[in-house]
């Protein structure tokens, strides 16, 4: 990941970033080695070899008026981009990794502007720099700060560095991977009125002009906030709908209705992540109480199919999900959420946390539903709730994100309150709930033939799906009425 991609995700992370000083990490573009090519001239620097892994340098050695030792430096070629608007200059340093002898140096610079790094240019750097410092070589890192007369016109452009050794023992300098030498350029930021940046995938953080531009984003305005989500994207997501699945549809003292919770979409897009966050809570709640059956779960992870026999009202469970009624197939995990209210029949309430699937988790993908209108539509389910009480009302909250067609993600809040308010007629014989009696429903009473009580498929609430249930569905065959 890159510098850029790092500090936007910090800024959709933290919703709020001020000013302060900030690191820009500028590689060298090229970079060589100088050395003396024979014995008369050992301590003249007329040889480049360019781009190595690493580079020895070292200072020339005579004996007896012949050259023990050649001369060695480094050199590189660092293109320095201009400090972002609405901020100053702190420091820059000469970082990178070393081995070898420790011994004193000399850094030299220029500014080489259009200049390429050639064995001319590295030896006019060397013989006539804008500006030199005295250095150690010790450790196994080094970081040396450049001199601030280097600076004082501006920051940006292309500046040529020669490193030399006093000593007549090696410094070998690394010039490749994570420790080949960086110019870290650090700036202050000066402080200006913070406002609503919109980044690309549909987030919104408060920060100030210079830092929204940095990421890439769209600053809305000195003193503008993130209230209402002014930076959502949209077109992919309708809002949330919900179905009502039935009335008592457990065993229980009170009376209750089953709900599904759905986010619609448009066609073609999927929902990964329903969440909390510094600008909405997540909230599902109602004005009764959840039924909680005791071999569920809070999510859909926890209901197992093979107990719907035993446990026929495990399958209208209080429950959140994205896109599965039950753990078969469920990629779902969750992280920042405490369900224990909720498992005791009260509300999810978090400003933090999410529960989501991966972009490649096939369960994310928008299918058919029909909605409390009774019209068909087109979303993921994202919870199934059982009600206590017919008066109750229920209330649901969250920041919902995903991807569109065209790979694109989109995040957008959305709320919704429920109350029950049945579209659909009873029909006797319509198992799966399509509003249609069909083979569908025929093949679930075969399945389930046998002693059932309480499950969907006993039409005639006897204790078996036998016969009379499989007359029914004859019956009542075709679309209800």
């Amino acid at each position: 990941m890159n510098i850029k991609a790092i500090f936007t995700s910090l800024l959709i992370s933290t919703g709020t970033v001020t000013a302060g000083t900030q690191t820009i990490d500028v590689p060298s573009s090229d970079s060589a080695r100088l050395s003396a090519t024979d014995n008369w001239y050992c301590c003249s620097l007329n040889s480049i070899s360019m781009n190595p892994a690493s580079i020895s340098i070292k200072n020339c050695t005579y004996m007896g008026g012949y050259c023990m030792g050649s001369k060695h430096a480094a050199t590189w070629v660092f293109d320095i981009p201009e400090l972002p608007e609405g901020s100053v200059l702190d420091s820059v340093k000469l970082t990178g990794g070393r081995s070898g002898a420790t011994t004193s140096g000399t850094l030299y610079f220029a500014w080489t502007p259009g200049q390429n790094l050639t064995l001319p240019t590295a030896q006019g750097v060397y013989g006539n720099p804008d500006a030199s410092t005295s250095i150690y070589w010790s450790g196994s890192t080094y970081s040396h700060t450049l001199p601030s007369s280097l600076f004082t016109s501006g920051v940006g452009g292309r500046l040529m560095v020669v490193a030399f050794a006093s000593g007549d023992a090696s410094v070998n300098l690394a010039n490749s991977g994570a420790q080949a030498a960086h110019l870290k350029v650090l700036v202050e930021a000066e402080p200006t009125p913070p406002g609503a940046c919109c980044l690309g995938s549909g987030g919104c953080a408060v920060v100030e002009l210079h830092l929204c531009d940095y990421a890439g984003g769209t600053f809305l305005g000195e003193d503008t906030t993130c209230s209402g989500y002014p930076c959502a994207m949209n077109d992919a997501f309708a809002g949330l709908s919900y179905t009502i699945v039935g009335t008592d549809l457990v065993d229980d003292p009170e009376p209750t209705w089953t709900i599904d919770v759905y986010a619609e979409l448009a066609e073609g897009c999927r929902l990964d992540a329903v969440a909390g966050d510094h600008n909405m809570t997540k909230m599902v709640s109602t004005t009764g109480s959840f039924y909680q059956n005791p071999y569920g779960g809070p999510t859909s992870t926890s209901i197992n199919p093979a107990l719907f026999k035993t446990f026929p009202d495990l399958r209208y469970d209080s429950f959140v999900t994205i896109g599965r009624t039950d753990q078969v197939d469920n990629a779902l995990s969750n992280i920042g959420i405490d369900f224990s209210a909720f498992e005791a029949g009260g509300a999810i309430d978090s400003g933090d946390g999410s529960w989501y699937v991966t972009p490649e988790d096939l369960q994310g993908a928008g299918v058919g539903f029909i909605d409390e209108l009774c019209e068909p539509g087109n979303g993921v389910h994202v919870a199934r709730l059982t009600v206590r009480g017919m008066d109750s009302s229920v209330m649901f909250e969250a920041l919902f994100q995903g991807k569109d067609a065209t790979g694109l993600t989109w995040q957008m809040p959305a709320s919704l309150s429920i109350t029950h308010d049945d579209c659909m007629s009873p029909c006797p014989g319509d198992v799966d709930g399509s509003q249609s009696v069909d083979v569908v429903d025929l093949l679930a009473i075969i399945s389930a033939w046998g002693p059932c009580s309480g499950c969907d498929e006993d039409i005639d609430g006897n204790g078996a799906v036998d016969v009379s249930d499989l007359l029914a569905i004859i019956s009542a065959w075709g679309p209800c009425s």
